[in-house]
């Protein structure tokens, strides 16, 4: 009886000392207290010490910078994605830690910004710039996700076992969602958004320029002899595209007017032509009202056009006009 009380102490003793001297209290701790360094590199994306706390750390970093550099590589997301993790949080479940012998296993939630719902909002494929003012708008809407993280107990301390690059994958899946969105190249603009921008840049008052609202659209209306400056509002997105189309034509041979325009004006590379807008460089346009050729550039975006165009005489108004398009979150080239 003696000796197998004195066997059962000498096994307690072995195993706290397997644990590092700890009491299984003091075991549960640790455990958590690494869990808890864990998902705090976690919601910072500090993978160097992620990897610290993680058994097989070179397998490890190496999977998360493979994943990382494959998701990651539009830089102009960069601003979305430290937004999205910034606004993760994550919690512990106390009564899901357990500890047997080198092994333990623990729960945690981790809650992100409902990234995706916020994008499925819009209509149509919106800016960048769009979707992280949606983004910062939206932080009360939540998703969640729940994980069971395994422990091991290794060169006296305690490791999240195994690689758990599948982990971390799950909870950074944001990177390679939003890395798979359809993006804008615009933001839309209201004609309030651009009454200001008319009266900031350019210090053109509201008794200089026309706003009319008529039974298909709206339109904001401001030229003198060196510049049109434009907005056209739409009820449909058909009638925004059709009219852009016809605008643009002269340039994309898409129209009735493109051999009389030519005949007139002769051939012109001086303008390049993107998904969405066109950029002009001394191009004449027959739609618009005053002497060219232009500088600047004519837009669609949705149920929205935008005209913002210089001549030549008013070549001065250049950098003006650069600015007037930036207030607007417009691309230049």
């Amino acid at each position: 009886m003696i000796k197998l009380r004195t066997i059962s102490i000498l096994l307690i003793i072995s195993v706290l000392m397997s644990l590092g001297g700890c009491t299984p209290r003091e075991a549960r701790e640790k455990v958590r207290e690494t869990v808890d360094a864990y998902a705090q590199a976690v919601i910072t994306g500090d993978t160097e010490e992620l990897a610290r706390h993680i058994e097989e750390k070179q397998e490890f970093k190496e999977e998360i910078e493979d994943y990382l550099v494959r998701v990651t590589g539009n830089e102009d997301l960069d601003e979305v994605f430290d937004f999205v993790l910034s606004n993760i949080t994550y919690e512990i479940d106390e009564d899901s830690i357990a500890v047997s012998g080198k092994e333990a296993r623990a729960d945690i939630s981790y809650t992100l910004i409902d990234y995706e719902g916020v994008y499925e909002d819009f209509d149509t494929a919106p800016s960048i710039t769009e979707y992280t003012e949606a983004l910062s708008e939206n932080t009360d809407r939540r998703i969640s996700l729940s994980q069971e993280i395994d422990l091991i107990f290794t060169e006296g301390e305690w490791k999240i076992a195994g690689d758990d690059s599948d982990n971390i994958t799950e909870v950074y899946g944001f990177y390679e969602d939003i890395s798979g969105y359809e993006w804008s190249t615009m933001n839309r603009i209201t004609d309030i958004e651009f009454e200001s921008a008319l009266n900031t840049v350019f210090g053109v008052s509201s008794t200089q320029y026309s706003a009319i609202d008529y039974s298909d659209h709206t339109e904001v209306v401001f030229y003198d002899d060196t510049a049109f400056l434009a907005i056209y509002i739409f009820d449909s997105e058909d009638d925004a595209a059709s009219m852009y189309a016809e605008v643009i034509s002269p340039y994309s041979g898409s129209s009735d007017l493109v051999d009389s325009f030519f005949e007139a004006y002769g051939p012109d590379n001086s303008e390049t032509v993107y998904d969405g807008y066109v950029i002009l460089d001394g191009t004449d346009n027959p739609y618009v009202p005053i002497d060219g050729p232009f500088h600047g550039g004519i837009y669609q975006e949705g149920d929205t056009i935008v005209f913002a165009l210089v001549n030549e005489d008013g070549i001065s108004r250049l950098d003006s006009l650069y600015d007037f398009l930036d207030a607007l979150g417009l691309p230049t080239d």
